[in-house]
């Protein structure tokens, strides 16, 4: 497997991924398409025969970066991919002198707060029925 920064190219395979692990909850082409002309990054994670297995996508501000979006296909799931990503992410927001990353997750998603909490990062806010039906938005962050 390796990582790297997504190119433009990229694009068609990020919106599949999008669908697959965001379901009606999936961002558009255009969103995605809109976030590589602003000072959004994403990163990709493939396996050596070019199969896509996720991505990340970060806003990266000043001196901070916050995480927007983190994917895994489901077939790779439960296997570590995620956790390369963030490690991935949080070594480039080092090597760039950010202080903090931010990111929100919905409280119905244990996994991935699970694997947040592991990262060292700390919840620092809950917004009560974010997400409606009862799903609360939980702010998150790692100092560096």
């Amino acid at each position: 497997m390796w990582i790297s920064f997504a190119k433009k190219n990229d694009i068609p395979a990020i919106i599949e991924m999008e669908k697959e692990c965001f379901a009606d909850k999936a961002w558009t082409k255009d969103m995605v398409e809109n976030d590589f002309e602003k000072r959004s990054l994403y990163i990709i994670a493939k396996k050596e025969d070019d199969e896509y297995i996720g991505y990340l996508s970060i806003l990266d501000l000043e001196d901070e970066c916050e995480i927007l979006r983190l994917g895994v296909r489901k077939k790779y799931r439960k296997q570590g991919y995620a956790k390369s990503m963030l490690d991935f992410i949080i070594e480039y927001c080092i090597e760039n002198k950010k202080e903090k990353i931010y990111l929100e997750v919905n409280s119905a998603n244990t996994v991935a707060i699970k694997l947040y909490e592991l990262e060292g990062f700390t919840c620092i806010n809950v917004r009560k029925n974010y997400y409606g039906q009862g799903e609360d938005a939980k702010i998150y962050v790692k100092l560096l």
